[in-house]
Parts: C-alpha cells; structure tokens; sequence
C-alpha cells in the first residue's frame, strides 16, 4: 500500500509542479525518486492525485479510488452482462446478481484488502468488458469489437501480466465459430 500511496504523492506533487508526463516519482527513496512510470502506467493514479490536489489526504484519495474502482467493479461488470443477451426478461435481474457475486469475490477482495494490488484490481474491472467483447464478436454481434478494444487497452494500462492472460484466453478462441455480418 505504501508503493502506491508513494504513487499518488509523487504524480500529485507532479501535477502541482506542472509536470502533467512525469518520468521519475519523487516520493520514493528519500525524495532522490524512482522511475515508477516507465513500469507503471499512471493514467488511473490520476484521479487520487486530483483528490490530492483540492485538499484530500493521500490515505482518503487511496480510499475514494478503492471506492470508485468497486463501483466501477460493479457498474462494468453489469453493463457486460446486460449487453449479452439484451431482450430476455430475467437479463437485469441476472446481470444485478453476477455483479454482486463478481464484485464480492474473494479473490477481488484479497487483491483489495490484504495484498493491496491495484494493478490486479483494476484489471478485474476491465475482465468483464474484454470477457463481453470476446463473447459479442464471436456468438453474437461483430460490429461490438469495440468492447474488446476499449477492456484490451485499459487492461494493457492497468496489469500486463492479466493482459498477457487475456492474449492466451483469445488465442485459444481461434477454432471458435464466428457470427457472419
């Protein structure tokens, strides 16, 4: 937790110092700083940095963004069901519930709570999305490959080795039978 709290200190002092691209965080090693940002994207550490910015604590902005990637957990992974069979009756019903289970999961919370892996809770808010997007080009509706560009390239930005998964789960796709236009 230290790690990233460093994370959103460093990108927030950035921002302050008008530095909105910065290469090297300040706030590890005694201010002599580490190149976080060349292994880490930053772009989802911007929103705790501007809670930062307008007076938040780094511990508050750390819990706001917890709180806002469990709703967006939830809000993404709804979506995601929801858009795979869009006319049954029962779709909302069962799309409120797979969120629930999704959201709660314990895997998700023990990434959340003990291990404090950011990188691996945001990708389980992009997992449904890409999950969506596969499913949708393949069985269903090729003209929503936007699903699986837009959870791809979050996932990219937020935990590679889950991406490097999510390559591995595609490709084991190709004998899969698609829908024609």
């Amino acid at each position: 937790m230290l790690f990233h709290k460093a994370r959103i200190e460093g990108l927030a002092l950035a921002f302050k110092n008008y530095d909105l691209n910065p290469k090297i965080n300040y706030s590890f090693l005694n201010g002599l700083g580490y190149a976080s940002s060349t292994f880490y994207s930053d772009i989802f550490f911007i929103i705790p940095a501007l809670l930062s910015l307008i007076g938040f604590t780094t511990s508050q902005s750390y819990i706001a963004f917890i709180f806002l990637l469990t709703f967006a957990t939830f809000y993404i992974s709804y979506y995601s069901r929801v858009i795979i069979d869009p006319t049954s009756s029962t779709n909302r019903r069962n799309s409120i519930i797979f969120s629930i289970f999704y959201t709660l999961a314990a895997n998700r919370l023990i990434d959340v709570y003990f291990h404090a892996a950011i990188g691996q809770t945001l990708a389980f808010v992009f997992y449904p999305l890409v999950l969506s997007g596969i499913y949708n080009i393949i069985y269903k509706d090729e003209s929503k490959w936007y699903l699986l560009t837009i959870g791809m390239t979050c996932l990219l930005l937020s935990h590679v080795i889950s991406t490097l998964l999510m390559v591995l789960l595609i490709a084991s796709t190709e004998n899969a039978t698609c829908v024609s236009p």
